[in-house]
């Protein structure tokens, strides 16, 4: 077993309740519908937010017949991935070839171009399997929860609950502790209709059963909260974040955390921006 770091959010709940917009906290999201309306915009610079030398990373899309959504998707994923490192980025598409751009100067250029370009899969994992065995545990030797099985086994026995496409949008909010009276940070989360239906059956097992969901972001657990109640209407909170940085660290992995597009990098350069 590996040993990592991790955020990992503890004593968390998933709780039955409803998200309110008017206490939102999250950034705004028309970032994304503005990267959009520039890639419309311009025939040839799907984003264009920095000049001078820069690092350069093709990449080719596999994915045969990629929807005009997923590259949509794709390009506001990786533009809000480089915005919350504090760097600037130029998205480029030529044929079937992604070309994204960073500052030469920029620490580690070649990893943090993986990393913002990296698929980056999102799970939601039921504690234990149908027979009762545990799909994931706390080890005290690293500090942290870890999966027993690989994720290929755990998709094929079922104990993927969701995955990130299942994942509609996720956002901080706040509400009022019921002892404390104090205004605390939450995450909202809201699956889509298909999510909805498969959360809805692994909350309704977890809850009779006492059991958590665990939430898998890039090869390690993010959170693990216990289902207080069954979930059916896709919304869930999160509850038991201790600030707001951490709860806007859950919903910027979850929002940003799955690149729809499959893309394989073949080879780095340094060129002008827009070369």
């Amino acid at each position: 077993m590996k040993k990592r770091s991790v955020f990992v959010i503890f004593g968390t709940m998933l709780l039955f309740t409803a998200c309110s917009s008017a206490q939102t906290t999250n950034a705004d999201k028309g970032a994304e519908n503005a990267v959009v309306s520039e890639a419309e915009e311009n025939e040839n610079n799907i984003v264009e937010l920095t000049k001078g030398t820069m690092r350069s990373l093709s990449l080719k899309i596999k994915d045969p017949n990629p929807s005009a959504e997923d590259i949509k998707d794709t390009i506001n994923k990786i533009h809000e991935r480089a915005k919350n490192l504090g760097i600037g980025v130029n998205i480029y598409i030529t044929g079937d070839e992604f070309i994204v751009q960073i500052p030469k100067e920029t620490k580690n250029a070649e990893t943090v171009l993986l990393d913002i370009t990296g698929k980056k899969e999102l799970y939601f994992i039921a504690e234990t399997d149908e027979n009762g065995n545990k799909n994931y545990e706390y080890y005290d030797a690293v500090g942290a929860y870890d999966i027993n099985r690989t994720i290929e086994a755990l998709q094929t026995d079922g104990s993927i609950v969701v995955d990130g496409n299942d994942v509609s949008e996720a956002k901080v909010d706040t509400q009022i502790g019921p002892v404390s009276n104090q205004t605390t940070p939450v995450v909202c989360i809201t699956l889509t209709e298909k999510g909805a239906e498969k959360f809805g059956d692994a909350t309704m097992n977890a809850y009779a059963n006492g059991e958590t969901i665990g939430i898998y972001y890039d090869d390690q657990f993010i959170s693990v909260p216990m289902v207080q109640a069954p979930i059916t209407d896709g919304n869930c909170v999160i509850t038991g974040l201790t600030s707001f940085e951490d709860a806007d660290n859950m919903a910027t992995n979850l929002n940003l955390g799955h690149i729809k597009l499959d893309l394989e990098p073949m080879e780095y350069s340094d060129q002008a921006a827009g070369e």
